[in-house]
């Protein structure tokens, strides 16, 4: 039987970090053991593509997966409102405080997967955590959606309803086969813009990428 995971914290165990995006500075709350892009210049080079992409977008953003908010706090300027969803209680929980520490009043978080998403919005499944966030998936316009898509949370239901109503897809890669997932996501008409990272979480090793 394996023995109970415990952590003791003397302090903190998160570190606060500001980053460089498109002229303005950022606060992050990085937390301990969370999904984070440990690299700062590679961080920095990323908010400044997302965000020359979605120059003058139209209605609101749709970010699945979105950590602590990493890219939805960098791009609330460039778009009405945006909506993004994340799992993990901790990364929900530091995107929260990311939106209060950078004052930002146009993000909106909820706890949920990308099969949970697609079941709210299809209205397949009514979830009381939108209730009480008072969030109406319907008071949306996702017109753009971003994406870093987790190799087991991107399955056929997020795909599919994907493919079926966003016209404006990006696409953040590491490692992964983007082209079948591009082909899988996006509709015919829809313009699919793909970041493609190497070792990008690497402090030390050198980067390649493509955008």
């Amino acid at each position: 039987m394996a023995a109970p995971v415990s952590k003791k914290v003397l302090d903190r165990d998160y570190v606060l970090e500001k980053v460089q995006a498109d002229g303005q500075t950022l606060v992050y709350q990085q937390i301990e053991n969370s999904f984070t892009q440990p690299n700062g210049p590679v961080a920095q080079k990323m908010l400044d593509w997302a965000i020359d992409c979605t120059r003058d977008s139209e209605g609101d953003l749709l970010e699945l997966y979105c950590g602590n908010g990493n890219f939805s706090l960098a791009l609330a300027k460039n778009f009405r409102r945006v909506l993004a969803t994340e799992l993990a209680k901790p990364s929900v929980q530091s995107a929260q405080y990311n939106i209060a520490a950078n004052n930002i009043d146009n993000v909106q978080i909820i706890r949920m997967s990308a099969e949970e998403f697609t079941q709210a919005i299809n209205g397949e499944r009514e979830f009381r955590r939108l209730q009480d966030q008072g969030v109406t998936l319907s008071d949306y316009q996702c017109n753009t959606i971003f994406v870093d898509p987790p190799a087991r949370a991107w399955m056929m239901k997020p795909a599919k309803w994907c493919k079926a109503t966003i016209a404006f897809c990006i696409f953040h890669v590491i490692r992964k086969p983007w082209s079948r997932i591009c082909n899988a996501s996006a509709k015919p008409t829809a313009l699919v813009v793909v970041l493609c990272l190497i070792n990008s979480r690497s402090p030390t090793i050198p980067k390649q990428g493509c955008g």
